[in-house]
């Protein structure tokens, strides 16, 4: 079976290729971007699962970092550093938003605008956490 930390980095790290190739996906096809909508809302603002705050009760408590072997550490390190990767990959989908949104339609723009401000909130936390990484380095 396997381990919740185990889990949560296979989680987020099948979301940074989800996210990541949506990415790709909105660059060249801008007609359907209801799911883009969708994915940003439940990732930037995940009301019912309350996204990387779980992982941070979970992994990063004292109380588990406390019993952890070291591999469970390196997975710790691991699951920080794919959350700290999601940061870039979320932003370049928060600018393709924003143009499909102007372009396509203006009646989301405040919807936009309240995601933009939590996006904003998120990655200040989450670099403040875990570190910068640079887009350049997600998307290669």
């Amino acid at each position: 079976p396997m381990k919740p930390l185990d889990n949560a980095i296979d989680i987020v790290c099948s979301r940074n290729a989800e996210l990541t190739a949506m990415v790709k996906e909105y660059t060249q096809d801008v007609d359907q971007f209801q799911q883009l909508t969708q994915t940003l809302k439940g990732t930037v603002d995940p009301a019912v699962s309350r996204g990387f705050s779980n992982y941070e009760e979970a992994f990063f408590s004292d109380s588990f970092l406390q019993n952890a072997n070291s591999a469970e550490y390196k997975q710790v390190a691991r699951l920080k550093d794919l959350m700290a990767e999601q940061i870039p990959i979320l932003e370049k989908l928060m600018v393709l938003h924003g143009n499909l949104v102007d372009t396509y339609q203006p009646t989301l723009a405040p919807l936009h605008e309240d995601l933009t401000s939590i996006f904003y909130k998120l990655k200040a936390d989450v670099e403040e956490k875990y570190g910068r990484i640079g887009i350049t380095a997600t998307l290669a």
